[in-house]
């Protein structure tokens, strides 16, 4: 091969290479495609969680007109479980779960009663005289 045919094939596969650059670059407009709207309230309901309980007010920034959608979003796009808290006031949070396990108040001990105490007695009765309910069957 000569110069000139080498300079001709070169020409050639540099219009190739500039057709097929452009090429990429149109696909890649077309599949990078905006983010649903259900998706961006997710992610900023989801921020919000982040940060401790959310209410009514503060959902009503994401979504004015439906502000229980970026929860339910949340739930469904994210697949994050949401803790619901409701007050009969009316006044809906809601949390993570996480939030949930850290602020959990502990449990109040119970106090005995004398209820209690009376089967008890009845108990070692039984395991006085060796009957007991399971040998009874």
């Amino acid at each position: 091969m000569n110069n000139k045919e080498l300079k001709s094939v070169n020409e050639q596969l540099e219009a190739k290479v500039a057709a097929l650059e452009a090429k990429i670059a149109e696909l890649s407009a077309i599949s990078a495609k905006p983010i649903s709207k259900g998706k961006t309230q997710a992610e900023q309901a989801f921020a919000l969680l982040k940060q401790g309980p959310v209410n009514m007010e503060q959902l009503r920034t994401i979504n004015e007109k439906y502000p229980n959608d970026p929860i339910y979003f949340v739930r469904t796009i994210l697949k994050v479980d949401v803790k619901t808290t409701r007050v009969k006031g009316g006044k809906t949070t809601y949390s993570l779960k996480a939030a949930e396990v850290v602020a959990a108040p502990p449990a109040a001990p119970e106090t005995p009663s004398t209820e209690t105490t009376e089967p008890a007695a009845e108990v070692t009765k039984q395991e006085e005289t060796g009957t007991d309910a399971q040998s009874a069957e």
